[in-house]
């Protein structure tokens, strides 16, 4: 069998983690088929020792050109494809050409959901792209023989909103390479160089998004600074910011809670600098009301973190009874539980170890045998 993988545009830290996560797990047992691998040109040097000879790697140069993309993505790819007499393709992102087949697609963005949703402001310049992308997700779905989604979640809201029909879609969840998270021992200059120390701090890890909500931890470590005690305890703030907006509302949220000693806002952080602030934090929270997954629970459970999140069903699904949930945007039950992580060391250590068992479900194998059985049955 001759698989087409498009994976042309790999731009966040997401995508790179499912890349050399996903790509590498599919080689170890794929060797009966031939694939041909489309990625971003700078990413072939380090992908290519990472995969067997089995595996051609194509790159291209889109970068964030999406009219550059969506024409070779459309008209090009499938000529490419049928003069290397490809069997099936697979699109990971969302978006697949319409004028090839079969194909299996993944949606695993919540833009078709965000569109739906009221309250969410958008990047300026963003929503014309933004509802172009999701009418060719949506015609894509059409076209597609498969749909897959990484949660139950995703599957029920995002089919639903698109109209694919129950019977193409399927349930493939993500991986996590949790023995990268859990085998990263604590250095004490990477406290040193964000200001921590260790289990005096709680952690937040996420791309800087409106609907992600970090301004619920500082309304919720506002509420513990009042009541007087563990004023030892800081607050991490990780990830990049995708609009300026989110950024300014998130630097006046740290003034008007007068936690500008307190707080710190630290950008993208290195993955051996991330496992270990995984590792050493008094718990990580999590208050975002919007995912089709959530890698980042799983890191933090495989880092051994205590899991503190909004009651959401895609958290329940993904973390089940290995994190402690409160309410929506509910700042003072998030506070009491960041309190209670504080005070509770047989709470927290049943979490961790409660962590460490969810995170078995997942593997970058496991999502790699079923996508590959999926290609199979088209293929047939």
């Amino acid at each position: 069998m001759k698989i087409g993988i498009n994976l042309s545009i790999v731009r966040h830290r997401g995508a790179k983690n499912y890349l050399y996560g996903f790509i590498p797990a599919l080689g170890k047992i794929g060797h009966r088929h031939k694939f041909l691998v489309f990625v971003p040109e700078e990413e072939i040097a380090k992908l290519g020792p990472l995969v067997p000879p089995n595996f051609e790697l194509r790159g291209t140069r889109f970068k964030d050109h999406v009219w550059k993309r969506t024409l070779w993505e459309q008209f090009i790819l499938p000529i490419v494809l049928k003069v290397w007499r490809a069997d099936v393709l697979f699109a990971p992102f969302e978006i697949a050409p319409l004028l090839f087949e079969p194909t299996l697609l993944a949606i695993r963005n919540p833009l078709a959901l965000l569109m739906k949703t009221k309250g969410i402001e958008w990047p300026i310049g963003r929503t014309l792209k933004n509802k172009i992308q999701v009418a060719l997700s949506s015609l894509s779905c059409r076209r597609a023989k498969i749909v897959f989604y990484p949660s139950q979640y995703a599957s029920d809201q995002i089919g639903e909103i698109m109209s694919v029909p129950i019977a193409k879609r399927r349930v493939v969840y993500h991986g996590v390479q949790s023995e990268l998270w859990s085998n990263i021992k604590r250095d004490s200059k990477v406290f040193e160089k964000y200001g921590v120390q260790p289990r005096k701090y709680f952690l937040f890890v996420s791309t800087m998004y409106q609907y992600k909500h970090p301004e619920v931890l500082l309304l919720a470590f506002a509420r513990i600074r009042a009541l007087g005690s563990y004023v030892d305890q800081r607050i991490l703030l990780v990830g990049e910011f995708q609009d300026r907006r989110v950024e300014s509302y998130l630097t006046k949220m740290i003034v008007e809670t007068g936690m500008e000693d307190i707080a710190r806002v630290t950008g993208g952080v290195p993955i051996a600098e991330l496992g270990c602030l995984y590792e050493g934090c008094t718990a990580f929270v999590m208050p975002t009301t919007m995912e089709t997954f959530g890698h980042m629970y799983l890191e933090a459970m495989s880092a051994g973190a205590p899991v503190i999140c909004a009651d959401m069903p895609f958290a329940r699904e993904v973390c089940g009874e290995a994190a402690w949930y409160f309410a929506p945007m509910d700042d003072e039950g998030c506070a009491r539980l960041m309190l209670r992580s504080m005070k509770d060391d047989d709470g927290t250590a049943i979490l961790r170890a409660a962590g460490a068992m969810q995170t078995r479900k997942y593997s970058w194998r496991r999502e790699a045998t079923e996508t590959l059985e999926l290609l199979r049955q088209l293929a047939r």
